[in-house]
């Protein structure tokens, strides 16, 4: 698997004291990328003045989330495939230029069209943050700590969700919602000035050629696949519209993976995706963000609109998972390097499923302490999973196949989060207002509490279902494993 950075020795052996120094920046500069990534959160807490300050519906300020996942999505294999073939080192910074033009220019949009135009350009960057940060780090670290490392990179992203939640909160109750973007651009340039100077030069093994069908039928196919989601919202399943942009996306869906199995260099080797834990470990990922992602983009609406709270309360309680997720990931990825990180991966999203059914007993007499303990322990769960579900699959792929590696894990947590907000978003929309924009204080239309908490508990119950699948994937994971291992040894 990945080689070993300066500092480290030619055993694998890596002990705390070695730990540090150069190679502390080093870590630091890999996931200053996913510092930046988390950051994004800040988005979801400033959801409702956005709203309001572009005059838009609830059903159209989701697209702010949507269409930057989904962008991320269609771009993650492609960057992947990028990287393994230029060099993760480049295509590292070139995400970190194109993500602080990006936010500058959002910062400055005066509309929703823009504000959309220009999260496209930010997903590229974030794409390439959420495929080589992990491929960096599994290729400069020995294999005896990946876990480890994974778990600080994950911590150190979750720093950036913590700066974002609580940030955002109070930068948006003083200076306004466009200072969640702008702030980040000193940021950038600084991730980026510690990337150019601390990054080492990472050789590619093989130099390949980028099939060029299989990337344009990806990145167009996301757009297709969006296009099926808000006809269906606004003109419903059956309609025409639907079923033709269905059909469409359908036929590029087989089309690319016929490409991927004929091609002679496809975009990605389907053999990697033949490997049980590489397979399981994807699925569970993606049913870990299905369900967990509800609390981003339903939770603040729920918090201010029936708990009365400010955008700086929302903030902290949004920042709460990543307060946890700081010492649950690291101690989730120790545990993975010394026993089975789908074992492991099983306990965290086992803490995910229980910590969603408890938000079925809320009513209009919750207080902000009881969303917070809920919050506390999904991040835990989170936390613990993350870690581990990532050494999982990057222990998985081989040196040459890193940047995909990366690819995966992140196309499956972005799949998940796009899929929540897409089907579980337009759930709770349709179920509180009769309409997707029936939300008290954003659109102009009321409704009554009893209606809003009656979405909201169904909403969180679909959540616990999806989260109770993911945990029978990671178990199986966990068994399958341990039935090879059984048989090695044999």
């Amino acid at each position: 698997m990945g080689g070993c950075f300066p500092g480290s020795t030619a055993t694998g052996q890596l002990n705390m004291q070695e730990f540090g120094g150069k190679n502390w920046l080093l870590l630091g500069a890999a996931s200053a990328g996913m510092f930046l990534s988390s950051l994004d959160f800040s988005v979801n807490v400033g959801l409702p003045d956005i709203a309001n300050d572009l005059d838009v519906s609830l059903q159209s300020i989701y697209w702010i989330i949507t269409v930057y996942i989904g962008a991320t999505a269609s771009l993650q294999l492609v960057v992947g495939r990028v990287a393994d073939l230029y060099g993760l080192r480049r295509v590292y910074l070139v995400g970190l230029v194109a993500y602080g033009i990006a936010v500058s220019m959002i910062a400055f949009s005066p509309a929703l069209e823009s504000v959309l135009a220009f999260r496209w350009v930010q997903a590229i960057g974030n794409a390439i943050f959420l495929a080589t940060s992990p491929a960096l780090i599994t290729a400069v670290f020995p294999a005896r700590v990946r876990g480890t490392a994974l778990g600080m990179m994950t911590a150190i992203g979750m720093g950036g969700m913590i700066v974002g939640s609580l940030g955002a909160g109070l930068v948006i109750d003083l200076l306004g919602w466009r200072w969640i973007f702008l702030g980040r651009v000193p940021l950038t340039l600084l991730a980026l000035l510690l990337a150019v100077r601390t990054l080492p030069i990472l050789t590619p093994e093989h130099r390949g050629t980028l099939d060029w069908s299989s990337t344009t039928l990806l990145v167009t196919g996301f757009p297709v696949l969006l296009s099926v989601f808000y006809f269906a919202r606004t003109l419903g399943w059956l309609s025409p519209a639907t079923i033709a942009v269905s059909v469409l996306g359908l036929a590029m869906c087989y089309r690319l993976v016929w490409r991927q199995l004929r091609a002679e260099q496809p975009l990605l080797d389907v053999a990697i995706l033949r490997r049980t834990q590489v397979a399981l470990g994807l699925i569970s990922n993606f049913f870990l963000y299905l369900s967990i992602f509800v609390c981003w983009f339903i939770l603040p609406f729920f918090t201010s609109e029936v708990v009365g709270a400010s955008a700086t309360v929302i903030g902290l309680l949004l920042a709460l998972p990543a307060l946890c997720l700081l010492v649950s990931s690291p101690l989730g990825g120790l545990l993975a390097d010394k026993t089975n990180p789908a074992l492991i991966s099983t306990f965290g999203i086992m803490l995910v499923f229980g910590g969603l059914v408890s938000f079925l007993f809320f009513d209009q007499q919750t207080g902000v302490f009881e969303i917070a303990i809920r919050m506390a322990i999904l991040g835990v769960g989170m936390g613990v999973f993350q870690s581990s579900n990532l050494s999982l699959v990057m222990g998985g792929v081989n040196t040459s196949e890193l940047g995909m590696g990366g690819a995966l894990a992140g196309l499956s947590r972005n799949l998940g989060a796009m899929t929540s907000v897409a089907v579980l978003g337009s759930l709770f929309a349709t179920l509180q207002g009769g309409s997707p924009d029936g939300v008290a204080g954003v659109g102009g239309s009321e409704v009554p509490p009893e209606t809003y908490i009656y979405a909201f508990r169904i909403s969180y119950g679909v959540a616990a279902g999806l989260a109770l699948v993911g945990t029978a994937v990671a178990a199986l994971s966990w068994i399958t494993g341990s039935r090879h291992a059984q048989s090695g040894s044999e």
